[in-house]
Order: structure tokens, then C-alpha cells, then sequence
């Protein structure tokens, strides 16, 4: 049987509509290789069978990033797609064609309990559902090592000029890497300029509309531009660790938890890595918003 769904997908929610129709079933599940992720899976998965124990789960992952993405891309082109999968909302869904490739949720009794304002961005044109939500809600921003700060004396920077003084005494001061990047885990580069849209919104109210309507683009938009050339200013200011092209998500993750590095820019989901590998070390660990070039556009 092959129910295709995706991310913000709950796993036991799915495996209900299997559930209806087989006495006995054995459901694969395809989810990123993130620990954090995998145990989401493991703790929904079994927790499903647990009440329903003709039903069981055979849990796959696969890589981050764009490797990821070409893989569920592929496997549902050829069909060889598991009969659940974890994958992004919205814009990235709508590029797997979710109405020739996945199963619609419609149905299921508890759909009218999620917002509208999720259902949106899961659904095709038609109103058909394809996915629900299995995670938090994550926000980005950036974690940062909180004893450094302590010891340093820092303030939480509240304008980008205050976050750069920041990384300069860390440089001057330690011999921690003042902002941890690691892009062998591609997706990670992008975090910088996510958690930089709050500021492109507050000088662009209109940006998110026009960039839809192929009104506005990045390159030409320079409260957008801003977000690239910050990241910029961090290398070309030594401020990132020697390996950050080869390093991975969960080398940052672990150089932020044991203050080998003191900022990493970041979703949230972060904690939930930090909590498995290190949860005595979970506390020093904050986050702030991403600082914005003036106090009062700071989020």
C-alpha cells in the first residue's frame, strides 16, 4: 500500500487511514537523517502500534539539504516512494505535484482541527489535503553559547553593528569560533537569511506579495540584499570556523553545545538535537532574533 505524505505529516494520523482497510500492515516511513527528526518518527511510530499492534513501521531516512530533495523527487517519480514521508510545507511541496503523487487527507475525522492558515500551504488547488502536522512550530534565529556570554560580559545584541562587536571580542578575547556555519549540510546556509525576514518585512511590507508575483527579487530588492551580504561580511571578517564548508549540521550543533563556538545560526529544532546528545549541557544554550540594523526593527 502506498499512502504518500509528507512533512508537518503525523506519522500515527496517517497510518490510520491504512489502518481501515488491512487488518495487518507493515507501513515504511522515509524522514531526514537529523536525530532530532528520526526521534519524532521512532516515539510517534511506536506509539501507534502500541494501540494498534497489527500495524507496524519501518522507519528509513535520508539526507538533508538538496541530496534530500532529489531523492523524494525521484522516488515518487518512479514510484518507489515509502508509503509515508517527512518533507517541507508549502513552496516545496507544491514541487512534488502533490495531486498526482500523494494521497489526499481530507477525510480523516480530525482535519478540521488544523488552522487554515497550515492547511494552505498542504493543499493543492482543489482543496485537497496532503499533509499534518507531526513537529513544533520552529522559528530561526541565533543560538548562542550563554557561559560565554557570562563570562564576557555580553549584552544580548539588539542591532547588527551590536552582534558584529559581539563576535569581535569573542576573536579578541577566546579561542572560540565566533559564528559556527557548516554548509556540507547545504540546507544550513540558509538559515542567515530566513531568520533575516522579519527585517526584509518590517522595510518591505509588500516583498513577500511581489516576490510572488514575480514583482521583486532579492537581487534588486537591497533590504533582501542585505541578508546575503551579511553572511558575507561574517567570512570575510575570519569570523567563521576554519571547516565550516566541510562541517555538518551536528558538528555545529555540537562545537555550540560544549562552547567550542558561541553563535549558530539556527532553527529551533536545534534544542531537540542538543537536548538528545548533551542534555546536561541543554541550559547554556539561548537564542535571540537576528538583529536588525536598527533597535527598533529588531524582532
Amino acid at each position: 500500500m502506498k499512502l504518500h505524505m509528507l512533512r508537518t505529516t503525523a506519522l500515527a494520523a496517517l497510518a490510520t487511514a491504512a489502518a481501515g482497510q488491512v487488518s495487518a500492515e507493515e507501513l515504511s516511513v522515509l524522514v531526514g537523517s537529523n536525530p532530532d527528526t528520526v526521534a519524532i518518527a521512532e516515539a510517534l511510530t511506536a506509539a501507534y502500534t502500541e494501540k494498534n499492534p497489527d500495524v507496524t513501521f519501518e522507519i528509513e531516512t535520508r539526507p538533508g539539504g538538496s541530496e534530500g530533495d532529489n531523492i523524494v523527487k525521484t522516488r515518487l517519480a518512479t514510484g518507489e516512494m515509502a508509503d509515508i514521508f517527512e518533507h517541507n510545507s508549502g513552496s516545496l511541496m507544491q514541487a512534488l505535484r502533490p495531486s498526482r503523487t500523494m494521497v489526499p487527507l481530507n477525510d480523516l475525522p480530525n482535519m478540521e482541527n488544523l488552522l487554515e492558515s497550515y492547511t494552505a500551504t498542504v493543499s493543492d488547488s482543489e482543496g485537497n489535503i496532503y499533509g499534518v502536522p507531526w513537529n513544533m512550530a520552529v522559528g530561526g534565529g541565533i543560538l548562542y553559547h550563554r557561559p560565554t556570554y557570562e563570562t564576557l560580559g555580553l549584552e544580548i545584541p539588539k542591532t547588527w553593528d551590536e552582534y558584529m562587536a559581539n563576535n569581535a571580542r569573542i576573536a579578541e578575547e577566546t579561542d572560540k569560533t565566533p559564528i559556527i556555519q557548516t554548509y556540507r549540510d547545504t540546507w544550513t546556509s540558509q538559515i542567515p537569511v530566513l531568520a533575516d525576514y522579519y527585517n526584509v518585512q518590517a522595510e518591505n511590507p509588500d516583498f513577500a506579495e511581489k516576490f510572488t508575483n514575480n514583482e521583486a527579487k532579492f537581487a534588486t530588492t537591497e533590504a533582501a540584499t542585505k541578508s546575503f551580504l551579511r553572511l558575507q561580511q561574517g567570512y570575510e571578517s575570519g569570523y567563521y570556523n576554519e571547516d565550516f564548508g566541510a562541517a555538518s549540521y551536528n558538528d555545529g550543533l555540537e562545537m555550540l553545545a560544549t562552547g567550542e563556538g558561541v553563535h549558530y545560526p539556527m532553527l529551533t529544532v536545534g534544542y531537540g538535537a542538543i537536548k538528545q546528545n548533551h542534555p546536561e549541557l541543554l541550559d547554556d544554550i539561548g537564542i535571540f532574533a537576528q538583529p536588525a540594523m536598527t533597535r527598533t526593527r529588531t524582532a
